[in-house]
């Protein structure tokens, strides 16, 4: 299917168009989906599979520019208003497209402004010109936005781009000073900053805009607010220190629930996480995720995050932890907000497989052997073992990990173990080299709380060989 229909009874329409179609990874998928889900306004999804930007038919729309036209025609008489919103190829077609039907707004974000092979690399833009050189039968009235926008003038073009991709700049100003064309140059973010606007909800705050009839939608501003309300609603709570004795690093991170975070919070779309890694070789990078139903109300504008980072063994040296938010699972380093940052002192890996003498909670499992089996497949990419779905008390513990001698990866394992259905608590990174020599892996975990389903799994980017010899879980306090 190239094209998504809600055609509902609504004064506004919106027609969404998608980006590139790199090796056909967008033949199951459009660009602004969720914008079909809602009962406040019309939408139209289109996508250009064959890469033409546009120019040329959509399959199931028209078999031709004119034809896809003649679609549009018929449903800007239909709604009072009518919005075209694209990224990239799909900025280029929402201009194309809403200039020729005569939108009441075009949203572009990250444009390509000209289809022109000439002015691509005038342009020093050669990132499509193999497709571009494609386009030899389309009309050099719609190969360039300038001509575009001279032969069908629009009454309102907010284009969104980075700054941190000069390509795109140079597209912008190469339209920037058409009549209504309003351009907004951003400090964050990259060429794909549509499906970052979409984390940090400024593209809801954009659609918004357009169905509010509020007119163009400053970013900048969006964002900025945004960095002030989330750089300054976090901070650490006591002094976190830790002694060798002793098997948890403990802070407490204060949350000020301003910008509806508490809601965010509620919902998952924020959520926290601590890296931990240390100066020394090797080193491993661990990734700490913290639950936010644990959070507790201190007082009604100020919450707590308990956060306990587990140690085991004496300290032998210094590890950082960098502690930050994350939307929608993704961290906010994009808005530039800083993490918060700690020492302490910690046992290096070797000591977490020494201390083994805890109490074992899980039987050794081998592999191969008669005992219950974590999934593995060696042809497997992604998880390529799990298990086993037990039950744990709240307490501080060590998952422990046995590779065969044959086990084999070109590329870095990931080690995590996650409750409740695939919820990650933590995950530790062991690249390629080091698995050439070490064939224990070990990850330390704590749970403030009980929790069912722990699994411990292997994560791989490109496949594995061999086998696991056996998995355990200890208690270590």
């Amino acid at each position: 299917m190239w094209k998504q229909e809600n055609l509902i009874d609504s004064e506004c329409l919106i027609v969404a168009l998608t980006s590139y179609n790199a090796d056909n990874s967008k033949a199951d998928t459009f660009d602004f989906a969720s914008l079909t889900h809602g009962s406040d306004f019309a939408a139209v999804l289109l996508k250009d599979l064959d890469n033409a930007w546009y120019t040329k038919g959509i399959d199931g729309v028209g078999a031709t520019h004119e034809e896809v036209i003649a679609y549009l025609a018929p449903l800007r008489s239909r709604y009072k208003r009518m919005l075209f919103i694209g990224d990239s190829m799909g900025a280029f077609g929402a201009i194309l497209l809403g200039a020729r039907v005569k939108a009441d707004k075009i949203v572009a974000i990250s444009p390509q402004t000209s289809v022109c092979t000439r002015t691509c690399n005038i342009l020093a833009d050669g990132r499509f010109t193999r497709f571009f050189e494609k386009l030899s039968d389309v009309p050099a009235t719609i190969k360039d936005v300038r001509t575009i926008l001279a032969e069908w003038p629009a009454k309102s073009v907010d284009v969104y781009v980075s700054r941190a991709d000069p390509l795109d700049i140079e597209n912008a100003r190469n339209i920037q000073s058409i009549q209504n064309v309003n351009i907004q140059y951003v400090d964050h973010f990259d060429h794909w900053m549509a499906e970052e606007l979409k984390r940090y909800g400024a593209l809801r705050s954009i659609i918004r805009n357009f169905l509010l009839d509020r007119g163009s939608f400053d970013l900048n501003e969006f964002i900025a607010a945004e960095r002030k309300a989330l750089g300054s609603s976090l901070s650490w709570l006591g002094d976190g220190t830790t002694n060798e004795n002793e098997t948890l690093h403990e802070r407490q991170l204060a949350i000020e629930p301003n910008w509806h975070l508490r809601e965010r919070i509620t919902t998952g779309e924020v959520a926290f996480q601590s890296v931990v890694f240390g100066p020394d070789a090797p080193t491993y990078v661990t990734r700490y995720f913290h639950f936010n139903d644990e959070v507790e109300q201190i007082k009604p504008d100020f919450l707590r995050l308990p956060i306990a980072l587990p140690i085991a063994g004496a300290a032998t040296g210094v590890n950082t932890v960098l502690t930050h938010a994350l939307i929608k699972e993704k961290p906010v380093s994009n808005l530039g907000i800083p993490s918060l940052r700690a020492h302490f002192n910690v046992a290096r890996s070797g000591s977490e497989a020494e201390g083994q003498q805890g109490e074992e909670l899980l039987q050794r499992m081998d592999f191969p052997g008669e005992t219950t089996r974590p999934h593995f497949d060696p042809k497997r990419h992604g998880h390529i073992m799990s298990g086993p779905y037990v039950r744990l008390e709240a307490g501080t513990y060590v998952a422990h990990v046995k590779l065969a001698d044959d086990f084999m990866t070109d590329t870095t394992l990931y080690l995590d173990l996650a409750c409740d259905c695939g919820r990650v608590v933590v995950v530790r990174e062991y690249p390629a080299q080091l698995l050439r020599t070490e064939r224990w892996l070990k990850v330390p975990f704590h749970l403030h709380r009980a929790k069912g389903d722990i699994e411990v799994r292997l994560r791989t980017e490109k496949g594995a060989s061999g086998s696991v010899n056996n998995v355990f879980i200890n208690r270590v306090a």
